[in-house]
């Protein structure tokens, strides 16, 4: 049975509250996870330290991924995924502030699926999310990840 947990590596508060809500208004069919920065984002999907429990935390079949992050930047978290054989396959939207081209350019040149600038209403925020839902998690065929392949996403 494919995984339907979804990733959200967000550090702005308000952004990841306003996610919840959305979440839940639109019954989206999975799970959503938060980590809130980078360097916790590779540690989920390597199982390290506290997120080596996969039942609690499995692996997603899509992360959303902001740019702007502590300790790790979410261009060098995708940089990272897609260096990872087991997790090449793993969708990847951006989801930033940033509309710089140059950002676009290397998102899309590091792997990302889709890029996508934050929107700046809770109703334009719903409308996303459904998007999400309906094309990302629902007609979209997601790849099933090997969650027994040892991950090392080290620096």
């Amino acid at each position: 049975m494919l995984n339907r947990t979804v990733l959200l590596v967000e550090d702005f508060e308000n952004d990841v509250v306003l996610m919840w809500r959305s979440w839940k208004m639109e019954a989206v069919p999975a799970g959503l996870q938060v980590v809130t920065d980078g360097q916790q984002a590779l540690d989920y999907l390597a199982g390290n330290g506290e997120f080596s429990n996969r039942e609690k935390f499995p692996l997603p079949c899509l992360m959303l991924l902001d740019l702007k992050l502590p300790h790790v930047s979410g261009m060098e978290v995708l940089k990272r995924v897609r260096t990872e054989t087991a997790l090449k396959a793993l969708p990847v939207l951006v989801l930033t502030t940033s509309g710089l081209e140059r950002d676009v350019i290397e998102a899309y040149q590091c792997g990302a699926n889709a890029f996508v600038i934050k929107p700046s209403s809770v109703r334009d925020l719903a409308m996303l999310v459904r998007l999400i839902r309906d094309f990302w998690l629902g007609v979209n065929q997601l790849p099933r990840l090997d969650v027994e392949t040892e991950l090392s996403l080290g620096p």
